[in-house]
């Protein structure tokens, strides 16, 4: 690609702001199934590997000509049922049967590996007393209880989330519990032991463990 092209699909992607400066655009892409446009975070791509099978790329940066399926369990079953991964790449393809379980798995392990990160970037706080003394401060932007644990913990944990709520924190809303994994789960992913509650304050992995989530559930329903 030349330089004058180059700039022709630069410019391409920029559009004025507020401010009057161009800022890049957000890209959208076209689902095979609802033939609807989202933007990369409302779609799950999709990539073929040297096998032919269609392999789901759900960080986006596998290499290769992608298709893209919208961000939604039943949307990829019809795009299995319906052969529509084999006309969107135009050739012949294999496709696992569960691949809508595939991908559950992987965007629940996108929050296994967010857990980490956000330890190391030092958001992460664990214990019911630590958790619960945020939870009253209006502190806590993301919340795990292990699914394994004893229910009146997450209980005074939820008591002490409106106390903060009413004492004016949590403007946009009560963070929700995620409660997929158990106790051992959460210790692997955090390097500790005996873990049942789990909170997270404000910071930018926290921001994308947020968005992992709520993709997750998206595409559950």
């Amino acid at each position: 690609m030349n330089r004058k092209h180059q700039a022709r699909v630069d410019a391409s992607e920029l559009t004025v702001g507020q401010s009057g400066k161009k800022v890049k655009k957000e890209q959208t892409r076209t689902c095979i199934v609802t033939r609807q446009n989202g933007s990369k975070d409302e779609l799950i791509r999709f990539v073929i590997g040297p096998d032919q099978t269609v392999i789901p790329d759900i960080k986006g940066k596998l290499p290769g000509r992608g298709v893209w399926v919208t961000n939604c369990k039943q949307a990829v079953q019809k795009a299995y049922e319906r052969k529509m991964f084999a006309a969107g790449f135009k050739q012949k393809v294999n496709v696992s049967s569960n691949i809508y379980q595939i991908i559950e798995e992987l965007l629940i392990d996108s929050i296994r590996n967010g857990l980490s990160i956000a330890k190391k970037s030092g958001t992460v706080v664990t214990g019911f007393s630590k958790v619960e003394s945020l939870a009253r401060k209006g502190e806590i932007r993301v919340l795990f209880h292990a699914r394994d644990g004893r229910e009146d913990g997450a209980g005074k944990i939820k008591s002490a989330l409106v106390a903060g709520q009413l004492a004016g924190g949590y403007e946009k809303g009560l963070p929700q519990a995620f409660s997929r994994f158990d106790s051992a789960t959460l210790d692997a992913a955090l390097g500790m032991s005996n873990l049942v509650h789990v909170a997270l304050t404000r910071g930018g992995a926290t921001s994308s463990l947020k968005m992992q989530i709520r993709r997750l559930d998206n595409y559950c329903g």
